[in-house]
Order: structure tokens, then sequence, then C-alpha cells
């Protein structure tokens, strides 16, 4: 069994010319190539060693993150928690992102584009997951019987359903394609009473003297308690199914994910008090809409607050020229209204190899 750094390198039967190394995020130190890797194949930022290793403390199961190498070059980084009774041969591994819930656990230099937008190296694909795979085997024998992939989209699909897999749709993501030269005509593109109603909603926000509206870094005295009970209490709120059961955010993300710095946060505070916070996780083409948290309308809140806050994120992507915005999971409805799309996604699960 592999202890911190937890390095075991396998080369793989079937695709010699990879080796995965796994790390434990708990106990190890940042693998020297990990955040190298997020810079080079401009990964979000959720992908910060930083983030790993938060989104392991907190939550069932064993964290392991995988460093997939040709010779000397990273070609893949994967999150990985392994949970169930191994000892009887039950052992399941998650393959999921760190820090968000609308990204897939392995992560590739697929370009700009990272919802299956973008084609990727099909043999590389396949040889990345062999070789995961079949070190995972060889670190853990058969205590481990099942693999899960989460958040996969089309351009994996084909690849990880090859042999006997059980597939199903998982709630799809949204997504905004930036195509306009600015927000008049982004606004343009929105039904009547949308647009209307953005303006409005905008205008009567900038022109209330209670309301002090920020945008940018999150400072030393940003309230990061106040902001994570709004983020618990809005999805706790805006749950509407019992299953699969929602996955709260959990505090050590939300502080990793503040303290990256491409992080921005939209706030709104009324007499000093913070009622409404929207974390967005930047990126030079397509930034993550994250945690969003707003005090309840019905507990003194400020009504249509959501879709206030969404324009005013638009406004910046629109005219910052991002590519697009991953919109994350939930309130597809709204989020349509908005412009967005909606991606869809699936799990499949299989034997380990």
């Amino acid at each position: 069994m592999c202890s911190p750094p937890c390095t075991t390198g396998h080369p793989p039967v079937g695709s010699p010319e990879l080796v995965v190394d796994l790390h434990d995020p708990v106990n190890a130190a940042a693998p020297p190539d990990w955040d190298l890797f997020v810079e080079k194949a401009t990964l979000l930022p959720t992908w910060r060693w930083a983030v790993v290793r938060a989104n392991a403390f907190g939550r069932s199961g064993r964290f392991l993150a995988a460093v997939i190498r040709d010779g000397e070059s990273v070609v893949a980084l994967a999150n990985l928690r392994l949970r169930g009774p191994r000892r009887v041969g039950l052992g399941v591994v998650d393959v999921e992102a760190p820090g968000s819930s609308a990204l897939p656990g392995l992560a590739l230099d697929v370009g700009a584009e990272p919802l299956g937008r973008t084609p990727v190296d099909a043999a590389l694909v396949r040889q990345t997951v062999i070789a995961l795979e079949r070190t995972l085997r060889a670190e853990f024998g058969r205590s481990l019987a099942l693999i899960w992939y989460r958040q996969v989209y089309a351009h994996l699909l084909p690849i990880l359903t090859q042999g006997v897999a059980i597939t199903y749709a998982g709630a799809p993501v949204a997504y905004f394609r930036n195509s306009y030269p600015d927000y008049d005509q982004y606004l343009s593109s929105l039904s009547k009473s949308r647009r209307v109603d953005q303006r409005r909603l905008m205008r009567r926000s900038d022109e209330d003297p209670s309301i002090t509206i920020t945008w940018g870094a999150v400072t030393p005295e940003f309230d990061v308690q106040r902001f994570y009970d709004l983020v618990l209490a809005t999805d706790r709120r805006n749950q509407q199914q019992r299953w699969p059961p929602r996955r709260y955010p959990s505090r050590q993300v939300i502080d990793a994910l503040l303290g990256s710095p491409a992080t921005r946060m939209l706030s709104y505070h009324r007499d000093g008090e913070l009622i409404c916070g929207s974390l967005v996780i930047d990126h030079p083409a397509t930034p993550l809409s994250s945690a969003y948290g707003a005090l309840d309308p019905h507990a003194g809140g400020r009504s249509g607050i959501w879709f206030d806050q969404m324009g005013r994120v638009m406004r910046w992507l629109v005219e910052s020229k991002r590519a697009g915005l991953i919109g994350g999971k939930g309130l597809s409805g709204l989020k349509r209204e908005v412009g967005h799309q909606s991606i869809p996604q699936w799990s499949v699960l299989r034997r380990l190899r």
C-alpha cells in the first residue's frame, strides 16, 4: 500500500509509455508538476493543488490525486475518491473533479472549452484511462471492484463506455457561449420581458442608497462566514429533488477558492450587511460560476437579486470578451432565460480493469 507522497509509478500493460503517480492530498506536499500542468493546460483554477487538498477534508472515503505522464511530460490529472467496504472487495473509485460538480474528474489538455466542445486525442485518452485503472488495480488489488466516472461529456463518452458499462444521464450543466460584441447586443438576444426586467432590476439596485455593490478580488474585510452561511441556506432552499442527494460545498473548499487570485466576488451589502454573494472563478476563456448565496426574500432578502447578479456577471463576461461561462447545475430554466444552454453529461460505472 502506498504512503505519502504515494508515488507508485506502475507502468500499465498495453500502454507502457504512460506512468501514473498517486499522491495523498491530505498528507503529501504538492507534486512539483501539478500546478504547472494546471497552468500549461489552462485548466480552471479549481484544479489547483490547494483546492484538491481542501476537497479531501471532511468527506467520507480516501482521496488520491493522480499525475499521468508520458515520459517526462504530464498529459493528465485525476482526482479520485475511494469509497465502500474495500475489505470485502466492494470498493468503488469515484473520478470526480475538485471544487466543482460541473467538471469531469479527469483533467486533460483539451483547449478553451472544457464541456466536450473541443476534440480530443481519443488514443491518448484511452491510454490514459487504461494506465489509471491498471495502476489502481496494481496498488489496491481486488479490494476495488468498480470505477465511477462523473461528469462525462460527449467527447469522452465513447471512450469510457467501451466494454461493459452502466451509463446514465446526470443533471445537465448550463453553459453560455459568448458571441456578442457588446452587452446591448447580448440583451437584445433575450426575450423582451426578460430584457426589460434585467434593466429594471439592475437600475433599482444602482439607485438604492442602502445597497453597495462590489465586484473584484476578495478583500480581507469580506465576511466569509456570512457568505458561507448564505450559500448553504440558498442551496438547501433550491434543492428540489431527493436523489441524488445534493453535495454541498465545504467550508474548506470555499476558503481555498476564495484564496485563489482568480477569484472574483460580486457582493451586495445592505446597510453594511452582506445579503448576496456570487463567486466566479476567472479563466482566460471560460470562467466558472461557482458558489452563490442570497438572503431569502421571505426573510428580509431582496426579490430578483439572482437575475440582478446574473446581469452583472454577464455584462462583465461579454465586455471582457470571454468565450463563455460555465453556469453549473441547477436552476436550468432560469439560466436559459439569460441565454444559457443545457449541456448533457453522463456518469459511467464499470468494473475496474
